[in-house]
C-alpha cells in the first residue's frame, strides 16, 4: 500500500475493506490496516477493481 494511502488512513481513522474471491476472510489478510474483506465471486471481484469501488 503506498504511503500516501497508508497516512490517510491513520489520519482519519477509517476502517479500510477488500473484495475476495477466496474463502480466506480474515482481519489484515490482505494488509494490516484492511479491517474489513467480503467474499464474492471472481467476476465481482474483477467488476470491482474496474469499477475502482
Amino acid at each position: 500500500m503506498p504511503e500516501k494511502v497508508s497516512n490517510k488512513i491513520n489520519d482519519e481513522n477509517l476502517v479500510t475493506c477488500a473484495v475476495l474471491s477466496g474463502n480466506r476472510n480474515f482481519e489484515a489478510r490482505v494488509h494490516q490496516q484492511v479491517k474489513a474483506n467480503y467474499l464474492a465471486s471472481p467476476i465481482l471481484v474483477v467488476a470491482y477493481a474496474i469499477a475502482g469501488l
